[in-house]
């Protein structure tokens, strides 16, 4: 184990002491367009079901219109995953900012259910090429030895945006309709597409290239990266851990309806994200001193005993509603990092955004299985039960992750 207070204050130091690398202004740039990017694409996950009942779409419409952007950002990722590591990640970036931009105004002004799924097709084209560019550059751009750190600085402006975004989407939604709720999402998008239009022609890496790096990824590089264990163990924890969110993401704030005490229901990501936002960037710079693997058990099990508790919301529904916020913050949001902090850690620079491709597809492909899953058990068991069911899954990540290496695991890297 770490040594406690002694580690944690080194970390804050190292930031500190970091913070023209970790706060510069490219990175900056980065972190609030990526904050307002997700934005709209976080609102996306906890109000669109809401919208999608509002037009007359039932449980089964949710799950449906929910899997099509999921599988669909999967699918795209395969094709445009690779295009941050062969043209540079501005262009990724601005596709996917554009795609974020005008995807809310389509799904607003949708005449039926199937339009309103074709548009959640495009805009599961920014979701292929947003994230993981945006995650390259921020680990571009940054010292091997503060890897951990500023990419925890961005997790935390993505964690920021799911405990602002949704619960300011429903006070607008709530307040004014969901005309402008779709307005001002659109609105973010455009705010962060003008961000990263200020950002410098060339992203990539922060030394010039050699002849090899500047040639294109071909498809048996990508392949090849499935054949590193602690990559391979990593995309199933990153899996293991997405179905568990998308599940949260999909299904909680309808069921909070049901128990009129608790308000407004996305009030439980605000909560549970902004403990995540406080302790991502600590954990961050902590797993650079002391590793990822020494703190990925003690956060998953944080977030297990926040959905846990949701098992038991009837007995006081308000006040366990929102416990679970509390306990699972930091769980959720700093597993994720860590997971993510592995990924580039696992592969070389100029495969980065390829790999980070396939853990965006990771998540997504999570949360499509884990929304597929919940919603078919629907019909068999109740909320409850399935929440208890998924506590004890998630408990299980750190076993799948040692299986899924197929050999003994040797010694993990710090870095």
């Amino acid at each position: 184990m770490f040594s406690g207070d002694d580690e944690w204050e080194d970390a804050m130091n190292s930031i500190f002491l970091h913070r023209r690398e970790i706060f510069g202004k490219e990175l900056s740039t980065v972190y609030l367009a990526g904050f307002l990017e997700l934005s709209t694409v976080m609102t996306s996950f906890t109000l669109i079901p809401l919208y999608v009942k509002h037009a007359g779409g039932g449980d089964f419409a949710i799950g449906v219109q929910a899997a099509i952007f999921t599988l669909f950002s999967v699918l795209f990722r395969f094709l445009l995953g690779s295009l941050a590591d062969s043209r540079g990640r501005k262009l990724s970036l601005l596709i996917g900012a554009l795609v974020f931009s005008t995807a809310p105004i389509g799904i607003w002004l949708s005449p039926n259910l199937v339009v309103m799924a074709l548009f959640r097709v495009y805009q599961a084209i920014g979701m292929a090429t947003f994230l993981s560019a945006a995650t390259s550059y921020v680990a571009d751009h940054t010292p091997d030895e503060l890897r951990g750190t500023s990419i925890g600085m961005y997790r935390t402006a993505v964690t920021l945006s799911v405990m602002i975004a949704p619960a300011l989407g429903m006070t607008l939604i709530q307040n004014f309709g969901f005309a402008s709720f779709f307005i001002a999402s659109s609105l973010c998008g455009v705010a962060g597409t003008l961000l990263i239009l200020t950002l410098p022609e060339k992203i990539g890496e922060r030394h010039h290239a050699s002849p090899d790096e500047e040639k294109s990824v071909s498809v048996r590089e990508l392949f090849d990266l499935f054949r590193i264990p602690d990559l391979r163990s990593t995309y199933l924890g990153i899996f293991a851990l997405s179905m568990a969110s998308g599940i949260l993401l999909t299904f909680l704030t309808g069921y909070a309806l049901g128990f009129p005490s608790i308000g407004n229901p996305a009030f439980y990501f605000t909560i549970r994200e902004s403990l995540g936002a406080l302790g991502t960037l600590a954990l961050g710079a902590l797993s650079d001193r002391v590793g990822r693997d020494r703190l990925l058990g003690p956060v998953l099990l944080s977030f297990a005993a926040g959905c846990a508790t949701l098992a038991f919301m009837e007995v006081s529904p308000r006040l366990l509603y929102y416990l679970s916020a509390v306990i699972s913050g930091v769980g959720y949001a700093g597993a994720l990092a860590l997971l993510i902090a592995k990924v580039v850690d696992s592969v070389p620079a100029r495969l980065r955004a390829s790999a980070l491709a396939f853990q965006e597809s990771a998540i997504d492909g999570g949360n499509a299985f884990g929304i597929f899953i919940f919603g078919s058990a629907l019909s068999l068991f109740s909320f409850p039960v399935l929440f208890a069911a998924m506590a004890l899954f998630i408990m299980t990540i750190p076993f799948l992750s040692v299986l899924a290496r197929g050999e003994r695991k040797g010694r993990t890297a710090a870095r």
